[in-house]
């Protein structure tokens, strides 16, 4: 094969040359590129790192907890996979009690139908992705794992609504309300207020109904109830990271019915098989401190993790691949499908790293 010329050399060169000059231009200017500022309003950033993942009992951010005590090991069910092994596996999720983990060894099982996870604490742990693999053919169920407690409301709609009688400015904690909706401290709240325009919900087919919990209200956020002087004057975490105006009548609603401090650990899951038709992988649906770390998941159908109203979810040494691939099924790529992480409504201080 002849080699190109040096002039064609040259041509082929252009490109990343003026791309590395721009990249160490962008660099010299400290990282800020040129015209970008005011790109998002001052008064709407704020420092995400500080309060995003998973807390500990004193609000911090640490490590992911490494809970040591197992309920069970699971050894003596099928590992070839020829064999649905879900009903044991509920069971002893079920079962499990709270801050112990349900362990499944080096192995194929075989999953025919979704797993719910409705109970604080509980951790399902593999031997490590690759070695412990979970294969899912459920033709039912819209999640492979469901993490819910059948008490949780996506809209809210048993909650009293409590208008809030104050602005709340950029990393504000204390709330001041109109009246006193009997919260303790602890609690889960959703605070959200009027759409204005900074936020447009609409598309070529209206309203977006999926993006607020509540009509025309898209603005939102979880915080839990940490301080309380009297039923109106509260104190919540994390900081309020986008301000709520009076002028668009804001109001807090308690988050019923929160899961918290599930975990997934250190396993392979596959939605494939080719009958499987899970729209989600993973579905935290209400959550408060729950974790992924070394997870492996194959196959998105239409979003391998999809969360609502989740605070402090954390994702972590994660792997998500596989589309139009040997193991795929019906139907295959098109609108709204195929998403590694689809942060929903309500999700508030997620850490994706």
């Amino acid at each position: 094969m002849k080699p190109p010329s040096i002039r064609t050399a040259l041509r082929r060169l252009t490109p990343a040359l003026v791309l590395g000059f721009l990249l160490l231009g962008f660099l010299l200017r400290g990282g800020r590129l040129a015209g970008a500022d005011g790109l998002v309003p001052a008064d709407r950033l704020y420092d995400w790192g500080t309060w995003a993942g998973h807390r500990d009992a004193t609000m911090g951010r640490g490590p992911l907890p490494r809970v040591s005590t197992l309920y069970t090991n699971l050894g003596s069910l099928d590992r070839t996979g020829a064999t649905d092994v879900s009903a044991a596996l509920q069971q002893a999720l079920r079962l499990c009690p709270s801050n112990q983990a349900v362990f499944l060894p080096a192995g194929t099982y075989r999953l025919d139908r979704q797993l719910v996870f409705d109970r604080d604490g509980v951790v399902l742990r593999g031997a490590g992705p690759g070695l412990t693999r979970l294969l899912f053919s459920g033709t039912n169920d819209q999640s492979v794992f469901y993490i819910s407690k059948e008490a949780h409301e996506y809209d809210f709609a048993s909650s009293k609504a409590a208008d809030l009688a104050a602005d709340i400015p950029n990393g504000g904690t204390n709330l001041l309300l109109a009246t006193d909706p009997g919260w303790a401290v602890g609690d889960f709240i959703s605070i959200d207020q009027q759409t204005n325009g900074l936020l447009n919900p609409f598309g070529s087919s209206g309203e977006c109904g999926f993006c607020m919990a509540r009509p025309h209200r898209a603005i939102a956020q979880l915080c839990q109830v940490t301080g309380m002087r009297d039923g109106t004057h509260i104190t919540v975490l994390p900081p309020i990271v986008s301000g709520f105006q009076r002028t668009n009548s804001p109001q807090a609603l308690k988050a019923v019915g929160m899961v918290q401090e599930v975990g997934f650990e250190d396993f392979t899951i596959t939605n494939a098989t080719g009958v499987a038709t899970a729209a989600y992988t993973f579905w935290f649906l209400g959550t408060a401190n729950c974790w992924m770390t070394n997870v492996e998941a194959q196959v998105s159908y239409r979003r391998h993790m999809y969360s609502n109203n989740a605070l402090w979810l954390q994702v972590q040494g994660c792997r998500f691949r596989l589309g139009n691939g040997p193991d795929w099924g019906a139907p295959a790529y098109g609108p709204d499908r195929a998403y590694s992480l689809y942060l929903g409504f309500g999700t508030t201080c997620a850490w994706i790293h």
